[in-house]
């Protein structure tokens, strides 16, 4: 779909005027993402490519992010075609300069600070099966070495184990947040492709690999978020700790299918 295809495809639905004007961005890798300018309006614009390898249910994406805008938690969701691949939401402006070289003890806070708001926003969604996903994206490799095959089965069975007994650890997660999806000053949180109900500990587990985070600083995170909630922070070092084999399996699948997309 060409940029004038999409204007003309927007035009109605957002109620275009002649002058609308759209910029490609950096896109995401599932995505291409889009600058649209319509006089004083802007709009975020994104194109889904591929996501039918990642079992996304945009629908279902759309108005959790309505009842999260509601909650200034998230840009407003403004429009979206199924058919097409094409959603819209409000316009969050992200400087070059919030995206840091190097993640200090400020950048960190914020990091924590961030999950614990998200953690402390009550919904009623149903829990994500992570045997399911993992199940789910070794259906569309090719290949799956044994090991791979032995580690989906053994993780199945201990992440059942362990949701039968850490009940109350259940939140509203992220499950995605890179500090790029941090609005800024606006304190809205961006892409919410793959949020739901699961183990806070596992969002935090998650972070902290999506930011390529280190020893120190990982374990800094884990220190803030406990100093943010007020929970015990061996407590939540040990829960983290025991997260981070379901985190770093789900990551390897979805990578493995995403090159395999990719070729």
């Amino acid at each position: 779909m060409t940029q004038e295809q999409l204007i003309q495809r927007l035009t109605e639905p957002l109620s275009l005027s002649p002058n609308a004007i759209i910029f490609e961005l950096p896109g995401g890798t599932i995505n291409e993402s889009y600058l649209l300018n319509d006089s004083d309006a802007d709009y975020m614009v994104k194109r889904f490519i591929g996501t039918d390898e990642f079992a996304i249910d945009r629908q279902d994406r759309f108005l959790l992010q309505q009842r999260l805008a509601t909650r200034k938690l998230a840009p407003k969701p403004l429009f979206l075609d199924q058919d097409q691949g094409l959603y819209v939401e409000q316009w969050v402006h992200i400087t070059k300069q919030q995206i840091p070289l190097f993640f200090d003890e400020m950048h960190i806070d914020l990091l924590a600070k961030t999950l614990k708001r998200i953690h402390n926003c009550i919904f009623d969604l149903p829990i994500i099966d992570l045997p399911k996903a993992w199940q789910g994206y070794s259906e569309k490799l090719s290949h799956m070495s044994g090991e791979q095959k032995e580690s989906l089965l053994a993780l199945s069975h201990k992440w059942q184990a362990l949701c039968d007994v850490s009940r109350s650890d259940n939140r509203l997660c992220h499950n995605d947040l890179a500090w790029a999806h941090i609005g800024g000053a606006s304190q809205l949180i961006l892409d919410w492709e793959y949020a739901g109900m699961g183990n806070r500990y596992f969002d935090l587990a998650s972070c902290a690999k999506i930011n390529q985070l280190d020893t120190f600083q990982t374990d800094l995170l884990i220190e803030k978020y406990a100093k943010h909630t007020k929970i015990e922070h061996q407590e939540v070092k040990e829960k983290t700790i025991q997260q981070f084999e379901f985190v770093n399996f789900t990551y390897d699948l979805w990578f493995d299918v995403l090159k395999q997309n990719l070729n």
